[in-house]
């Protein structure tokens, strides 16, 4: 019995066997083919002229020209080329109907991973120093660390050689370390006008302020006239103040012509923006002044030194290799200025669907409003009206960015270090801040 009972065994434990083989192999046809895995849906190409909504799940392919927004935070592509940016569900893309080029940007709400061009990371803005509940020009000056510091009227700021801020507050100077530590380093009453401010590679401070030269006591009131002027005065890293270029220009009829921002170059040449002149001025290292780029003339044309023409330029801002950038205020715009004085427009408003090519010149932007900055990469950062922030980003698009607080409003300067971070000026709250991207 146990020769046979091992033989039905062995039978039973067979049939198992085929019986499991059939079933994975998809029973009883024999050769069927197993069923097909789900493939990913392709990405939709979005023609010019449309404007498309986005869903889960579903990508897009936009050409240059294209905008994505999500309501605080919008991107522009300015180039033809194959970036990813990565948004959510509900974002708005328009496509202008005059765009051109090879749709080959993708659009999709996949997670963005660390460093992506993004709708979803909205930049982090901190306080470094200020009261929040100080207001412009409304304070008294208060040294201190973080919120126990007071700023009264934030006019100007800009980088030491050691990573410290230097601040141009209602004729104050005023240190800011990395740790928020305030320090006033001069108080001189008559440098309330005091407006832009410049610190050189070894640290010596350079402010311009407007002066004001009464006029002679004879005749009566309606002849005497003052004389406005401006001055540039430089204190050294020892506290030592003196004049660098007294009363470098007078007028007898515009009161502000002296006021504008200031920086230096590697070299210790010192430009100021002088929007009273449509022009911007060159002061060499021993105190010689020149007119850089403008002619005097209000206008928008590109050119080498006194053959470009400005409107109003405002504020400043400096490269690693000494072009300087410039805030056209009259013209809304943003331009640039090799160190040979060649200016070109990088950037302006855009009019209608016009310029919208696979290369857009100049990139469309919003209108500037206010300070300027630029990164060591080479990114440029400006505000918009209202305190809103854009950013003109290497890779080929534009950043807006629309806070939903009052944390930037009232921009008065901003800057930015050598990590992409930018800290800002702000007046709206007499603060200095910090945004991380």
């Amino acid at each position: 019995m146990s020769g046979i009972h091992g033989k039905i065994g062995r039978q039973i434990l067979i049939a198992l066997t085929s019986a499991v083989f059939v079933a994975g192999c998809g029973g009883g046809g024999g050769d069927s083919p197993p069923p097909p895995l789900p493939q990913p849906a392709k990405p939709i190409v979005v023609t010019p002229g449309s404007t498309f909504k986005m869903r889960d799940g579903v990508d897009l392919l936009v050409p240059a020209g294209a905008v994505i927004s999500d309501g605080r935070l919008t991107i522009r592509i300015t180039e033809a080329s194959t970036l990813t940016i990565y948004t959510k569900a509900d974002a708005f893309i328009s496509v202008p109907s005059a765009s051109k080029g090879v749709a080959g940007n993708l659009i999709t709400t996949a997670k963005a991973p660390a460093g992506a061009i993004s709708t979803t990371q909205l930049p982090v803005i901190a306080s470094i120093a200020g009261n929040p509940t100080s207001t412009d020009m409304t304070e008294k000056h208060v040294d201190g660390t973080g919120a126990a510091a007071v700023f009264s009227a934030i006019r100007a700021i800009k980088f030491d050689p050691n990573g410290n801020i230097i601040v141009s507050d209602d004729g104050v100077i005023r240190r800011v370390t990395p740790a928020g530590v305030v320090t006033t380093l001069n108080l001189q009453p008559k440098d309330r006008g005091l407006d832009g401010i410049a610190v050189d590679s070894t640290g010596n401070i350079y402010g311009s302020f407007m002066t004001v030269i009464p006029a002679p006591w004879v005749g009566p009131p309606s002849e005497r006239i003052p004389t406005y002027g401006g001055t540039i005065r430089v204190m050294d890293i020892a506290g030592k103040t003196e004049d660098f270029s007294a009363n470098w220009i007078a007028s007898s009829t515009e009161p502000f012509i002296a006021l504008g921002d200031l920086v230096a170059d590697s070299q210790g040449n010192l430009f100021l923006a002088s929007p009273g002149t449509n022009n911007i001025i060159k002061f060499t290292s021993w105190g010689s002044m020149s007119v850089f780029v403008g002619n005097g003339t209000e206008g928008n044309n590109d050119g080498r030194g006194r053959m470009a023409t400005l409107s109003a330029p405002s504020h400043l801002a400096i490269d690693a290799n000494d072009n300087l950038y410039f805030v056209d205020r009259k013209n809304a715009t943003i331009r640039k200025a090799t160190p040979d004085g060649t200016v070109t427009t990088i950037a302006a408003p855009p009019q209608g669907d016009s310029n919208l090519d696979t290369k857009l010149s100049p990139l469309p932007i919003p209108a500037p409003y206010g300070p300027i900055a630029i990164d060591l990469a080479g990114n440029i950062y400006f505000e918009m009206p209202f305190g809103f922030l854009a950013k003109i980003d290497i890779r080929g698009f534009i950043t807006s960015y629309y806070p939903t607080d009052s944390s930037t409003m009232g921009i008065s300067s901003m800057i930015a270090d050598n990590k992409g971070n930018l800290y800002l000026g702000t007046n709206g709250s007499a603060q200095i801040r910090k945004v991380s991207f």
